[in-house]
């Protein structure tokens, strides 16, 4: 029996999905380069090495350690479906002799050159540059008008994706999408597995995509992808997977299978994938190429990655298709014959012959489970994350089944939503099955629009604490309360010292002459009554008010806390216009609250 080398970590289908199928076909020695699962059954037979030695590391050093790995137990394969790891699997299969993607493979994970390559094989793109800072995004601006999105050359998941519609934005962008990777980056379930520096922003002009020309039902997004392997470089679509409309920028909420397009139009996007996925020269690998899907028929390619896409596609594709997509990609770099279908496949499991080529699974998709609603709208409220204890009868279908394949902690806040985090947003991710297409559709957005009431329900939160009276004074979640009081100049400047707020926090006479004048003051406490956030406004309560201060403690921040204060303050003063001096990283946030730049404000300083 052959033997391969198995590399696991984040970002691509799950190791508890995977691996076992991998063993099905081959020893498998196991690299894990992020912790495994807690409770992953591993089958009999595998070995797992290196981890420790090899945790964080990247690039030559990661290379080199794969190749000393891969003689040592003399496999006959490399094997990754993880993006952070693609590169490095596949030059040390290259540095070995054996099938991998090949030395064109940093093309499917480094966007601006995959673009450079695209212009140039005349596949459709957006205009594109690669920027260095914020004076760079403002010319582009200029260069290409406005908007354009700004991301990052290597991640995925849309992590650090920022539009960026006038100048006046750039900084307060720029500082957005360099954070996004910076949490990213001191990550160890991103950092551990990746295998070049993530730290590169690009820029490129936001494609118009439409479905009017495409799709003849409503509830699809214009962006799609097709899944399929390239095996000794030849490609082999397998299928297409729809897509719901993203929410800003670009999040995903679910990937749907089988793609609801009629057949025709299902051959347009195959052969921009392949111009797409020929171009880039890739030689054993699988891969996952999205595109948006413009009118009249026409489309522009976003990317290709060297891998099968998404943590739960490749279950749906078998599911639906019948194509197994990792046992195939597995007997592909052993050398090995693969079976896979002669043309793209374009319907599910019944084909028009009434012969089933799947499971028996009509239809499937991959639902995220995060903090806003389908149209993108952030939850009022942060009920822990208890899948087991939910009740998805009333959002399911008839026949229709639900269960979760990925997520947080049982028990976890659900992490509130934060545009620039993209998949980082996610509490877990839900694999969905119905009996058709049409009812798949109706059933996500029953899940995508339900599951904060349920599990809110499963927290004994009733429904009258949902977005429009969140941060009601009382109201209690998540382990903080919030409420209209005036806390101790003592407490306020150990907040604001520990939240890295400015200001004369030894003069304790003068913080409490400026917490007693303030007409609003609203703070939040944890258990125990430790003051861990605070808002200060100054208003009229008629034509104008001033947010003077935010100050969330660092242990409880990225939480919806601040959102919540803040929400609290503007909910119960109608027609007023709010202003806030943001600070130089935090334009970004006020900017989700609906607060809108101003550059002509003009500022006196303090004096004396």
């Amino acid at each position: 029996m052959s033997t391969v080398l198995l590399i696991t970590g984040s970002a691509g289908p799950t190791v508890d999905y995977t691996l076992p199928k991998v063993a099905a076909v081959a020893d498998v020695v196991l690299l894990p380069l992020t912790p495994l699962p807690a409770g992953l059954r591993l089958p009999a037979g595998v070995r797992v090495t290196g981890a420790d030695e090899t945790a964080r590391m990247r690039g030559p050093g990661l290379v080199g350690r794969l190749v000393d790995l891969a003689r040592t137990y003399r496999v006959d394969g490399i094997l990754t479906f993880s993006e952070y790891s693609v590169v490095a699997a596949a030059r040390a299969a290259g540095q070995l002799g054996l099938p991998g993607a090949g030395r064109h493979a940093v093309l499917a994970r480094d966007k601006l050159l995959m673009r450079e390559r695209w212009a140039r094989a005349g596949v459709p793109v957006p205009r594109f540059r690669g920027v260095d800072g914020p004076e760079e995004i403002e010319q582009a601006l200029a260069d290409f008008g406005e908007p354009v999105l700004l991301k990052t050359r290597l991640g995925c998941g849309s992590l650090g994706q920022v539009v960026v519609r006038d100048p006046a934005q750039a900084r307060d962008a720029w500082a957005a999408a360099r954070g996004a990777v910076a949490v990213a980056d001191a990550d160890l379930d991103v950092d551990a597995c990746r295998d070049l520096e993530m730290t590169g922003l690009m820029v490129e002009t936001l494609i118009p995509g439409s479905t009017r020309s495409w799709y003849g039902s409503e509830g699809y997004g214009d962006y799609l992808s097709v899944e399929g392997l390239v095996v000794g470089g030849e490609w082999r679509p397998v299928c297409i997977t729809g897509r719901l409309p993203t929410i800003e920028p670009f999040t995903e909420l679910s990937n749907q299978a089988p793609c609801a397009l009629p057949a025709d139009r299902q051959r347009i996007v195959e052969d921009a994938a392949r111009r797409a996925v020929e171009a880039l020269g890739l030689e054993t690998c699988g891969t996952h190429t999205e595109m948006k899907l413009l009118d009249g028929q026409e489309v522009c390619l976003l990317e290709t990655a060297a891998r099968p896409g998404g943590a739960a596609i490749a279950r749906q594709v078998e599911a639906v298709f019948g194509v197994d997509l990792v046992t195939q990609l597995t007997h592909a770099v052993l050398g090995e014959p693969v079976d896979l279908p002669e043309r793209m496949l374009t319907a599910g499991t019944v084909t028009s012959t009434g012969t089933s080529t799947g499971s028996g699974v009509g239809a499937a998709a991959s639902v995220a489970l995060l903090a806003t609603d389908s149209a993108g709208r952030p939850w009022g409220t942060r009920p822990p994350f208890e899948p087991a204890r939910v009740d998805w009868s009333p959002m399911l279908s008839p026949g229709s089944r639900i269960r979760v394949v990925s997520g947080i902690t049982p028990g976890t806040p659900m992490p509130a939503y934060e545009s620039a985090d993209g998949v980082r947003n996610f509490a877990g991710l839900a694999f969905l099955e119905a009996d058709d297409a049409a009812t798949l559709l109706r059933d996500t957005y029953a899940v995508l629009d339900g599951l904060e009431q349920a599990l809110g329900a499963v927290a004994g939160q009733v429904d009258e604490f949902t977005a429009d009276r969140f941060g009601a004074e009382g109201f209690s979640a998540d382990g903080f309360r919030v409420a209209d009081e005036v806390p101790s100049a003592e407490e306020t400047a150990e907040l604001f010292g520990a939240a890295g707020l400015n200001g004369p926090l030894d003069d304790l006479p003068r913080l409490e002459r400026m917490l007693s004048t303030a007409q609003q003051v609203i703070t939040a406490r944890a258990p125990g009554g430790q003051l861990v956030g605070l808002v200060r406004v100054l208003t009229d309560f008629g034509f104008n008010a001033f947010i003077a201060d935010l100050a969330v403690r660092p242990g409880w921040q990225r939480r919806g806390l601040g959102t919540r204060l803040v929400s609290t303050a503007v909910r119960d003063q109608p027609g007023v216009k709010f202003v806030v001096q943001p600070g130089h990283d935090s334009g970004a946030f006020w900017r989700k609250l609906g607060f809108d730049p101003a550059p002509t404000c003009v500022v006196r300083g303090r004096r004396g």
